[in-house]
């Protein structure tokens, strides 16, 4: 009897880890094919970024940027985007509003960032079509802002400068960049809350909505570049965190093109031009006084818009 139980007991120590080693490989074999999938993608990139050239570090362009008669879908069978055309000046502020899911806002950053390109029609930024710049200069002039920016484990100047950059970074460069980090931060009205964690260098632990988006937008303001896109965070913020969320948003726009995909009164209320998106056209722009009282889809987006503003504050 002892040794059945004894036996029973080394079957179980032999199958219980050969279950954990086909699962393991069961994980790396999904990890493997988006592996796959992503170097695919990298790889098209890479190719396109040869057919234009090296990367040129002394290109600066401006700001403005113009999207011309663009049509785009994900598919052959659905555009997302038709027929699309607006202009916005160099140092113009931007917000693009449309019904969530509908409208193509997210498309178009797509496009912009250059994740796709138009079937149709071109993009230009300071002129040029994006389409003959190196995909890395491209990037180098637009920053980009998510609805939820992530937060790396680490300082907040981990999280503004990037830990790969700081890695490689000598003693004067490093104070260098914490300055500038510090600077941004400010910008950004992250440091009231960064010094109730001990500063720009030590471990930031839990933030709130508000704070993520507010050190988000202190990174992307690191990389000035003169065109900077806001996905507006649709989650719920504090009255509190809300006010320092726009100033910092206010900040941000000095001396650069702010597009901002717009869920927020206060932000269609100061934007110089509006423009308002519906089943992936445009159907609408001008200032937010000028849609209210000549617009018909914008006053009930802004119906929409004042709802959730009222929702969100409570």
């Amino acid at each position: 009897m002892g040794q059945v139980t004894a036996l029973q007991s080394l079957v179980r120590q032999t199958t219980t880890p050969l279950g954990s080693l086909v699962s393991a490989i069961a994980g790396l074999s999904a990890a493997a094919t988006v592996s796959v999938r992503c170097a695919e993608r990298l790889g098209a990139h890479t190719e396109r970024d040869v057919e234009q050239g090296s990367p040129d570090p002394s290109l600066s362009l401006s700001g403005s940027l113009d999207v011309d008669r663009v049509h785009f879908g994900y598919n052959k069978d659905t555009l997302v985007l038709k027929d699309l055309s607006f202009s916005i000046p160099a140092g113009a502020t931007a917000a693009i509003v449309g019904r969530s899911g509908s409208a193509g806002k997210s498309t178009l950053v797509r496009l912009l960032m250059r994740f796709y390109d138009p079937s149709r029609g071109s993009i230009s930024l300071g002129g040029r079509d994006i389409r003959k710049l190196n995909i890395g200069d491209l990037r180098r002039h637009i920053a980009v802002v998510h609805q939820d920016s992530p937060v790396v484990p680490g300082s907040a100047l981990t999280n503004i400068v990037y830990p790969s950059i700081l890695r490689d970074m000598g003693d004067d460069e490093r104070e260098r960049a914490l300055s500038r980090a510090t600077e941004c931060a400010s910008q950004a009205n992250c440091l009231e809350f960064l010094s109730d964690r001990g500063g720009m260098e030590e471990t930031l632990g839990q933030l709130s909505g508000g704070q993520r988006q507010r050190l988000a937008i202190a990174r992307a303001l690191y990389r000035d570049a003169p065109v900077l896109i806001l996905d507006e965070s649709t989650s719920s913020l504090d009255t509190e965190n809300q006010a320092q969320v726009q100033a910092a948003v206010e900040k941000a726009s000095l001396g650069r093109t702010l597009i901002i995909i717009a869920h927020r009164l206060s932000t269609v209320r100061g934007a110089d031009l509006v423009l308002v998106m519906d089943q992936g056209t445009l159907v609408e722009s001008g200032t937010h006084s000028e849609l209210m009282a000549s617009g018909t889809l914008y006053p009930a987006l802004y119906t929409e818009l004042d709802g959730n503003n009222h929702s969100h504050s409570e």
